[in-house]
């Protein structure tokens, strides 16, 4: 489809005109977009329902807090860009020949095309505040640090505007296109390992101080900041291993729509659409990894649809020794000392 925008034309490769799909399979393609619009919005109120569940849970530092809210708004941006865009294609939204209406046109197809790899960008935001909070481990609680969370997101949105960007304007053809994405595959993969390398390294400060370091620093702090990155890596496991498997669907169905339109020449196809519709899908394997796993986000997120939406949706409450458990292991950082404090000596 095309725009113009101060005298100039645009063509937006992402926008079919539905007036030039094909007779017989007209009737496809509107299902296929009619239900692209319903994981659509199903995708917006999960992911928000799901912001609000982690706001709730209170176990996550506040720079990962904010990251998480960062990557919403990115996430539903992008949904709602193309949300409008088939709004666009069904003719609910008419196409006029005005600067505003077509600017708002480009900035929707921009975000659309940044989709894929702000995600895949995201797993190295996550590895890189847990990174610092090894580094800043004596008082990683106490100091809010807010530059760090806002250079990340800073370098987060820089690179997928680079990425979007060259893409949207056709910087590279098809085939460096497909190798780039490759290379973001391996670098999802190479994040994914370190994240677990940071995993083992604080598993270790938990478990054991290293005796050089009884008489430099203070080892109940460290050990504390080693069992808050513990909590904080066990939520950020589902995350890690949601995005990597929804990275690895995304590039091979980029793939599957590379090869679709180099057989059948045009954007006509329900298969197109079909593939286009697994893109935005692909929101789901992160909040559903979540629900499927984890049993205390599971509970928030049910309830916070119940106190929002006031369904009649039952949880099922915890068991006393669950309860038990859950109150002790919540203790101010005062008590975590002298609990260990008293351990050591007994």
């Amino acid at each position: 489809m095309e725009v113009r925008l101060f005298n100039r034309t645009i063509y937006l490769f992402i926008l079919v005109d539905i007036d030039w799909v094909p007779a017989g399979v007209i009737t496809e393609y509107y299902a296929m977009l009619i239900l692209e619009v319903t994981v659509i919005l199903l995708s917006i109120l999960v992911k928000t329902v799901a912001l609000q569940a982690q706001l709730r849970s209170g176990s996550l530092h506040r720079n990962m807090l904010r990251l998480w809210q960062y990557a919403t708004i990115m996430e539903n941006a992008m949904n709602a860009s193309q949300f409008f865009l088939i709004l666009v294609q069904l003719k609910y939204i008419p196409t006029l020949v005005c600067w505003p209406l077509d600017l708002f046109l480009l900035s929707c197809s921009f975000l659309r095309c940044t989709m894929l790899q702000s995600r895949t960008f995201l797993l190295a935001c996550f590895v890189g505040e847990r990174a610092l909070a090894l580094y800043f481990m004596k008082d990683y609680e106490k100091k809010p640090r807010p530059w760090i969370w806002v250079f990340i997101a800073f370098a987060h949105f820089s690179a997928t505007f680079c990425y979007g960007f060259s893409v949207h304007y056709f910087l590279f053809d098809l085939v460096a296109t497909q190798i780039f994405m490759y290379c973001f595959l391996t670098v999802v993969l190479i994040f994914t390992g370190l994240f677990y390398h940071l995993v083992r390294l604080s598993n270790r400060l938990v478990v054991t101080v290293d005796d050089s370091m009884a008489y430099k620093e203070y080892r109940l702090s460290i050990r504390f900041q080693g069992q808050e990155n513990m909590r904080a890596f066990k939520t950020m496991t589902y995350l890690f291993f949601s995005t990597a498997l929804n990275t690895l669907i995304l590039c091979l169905m980029c793939q599957a729509l590379v090869l679709l339109l180099w057989n059948l020449g045009d954007f006509y196809s329900p298969a197109v659409a079909l593939v286009d519709l697994v893109f935005v899908g692909g929101d789901f394997t992160f909040q559903i990894m979540f629900l499927i796993l984890s049993r205390g986000y599971r509970e928030r997120f049910l309830a916070v649809l119940s106190d929002t939406f006031c369904c009649c949706l039952h949880i099922q409450p915890r068991s006393p020794s669950t309860e038990s458990v859950v109150k002790n292991s919540d203790h101010p950082e005062g008590d975590v000392y002298f609990d260990q404090f008293k351990n050591a000596w007994a």
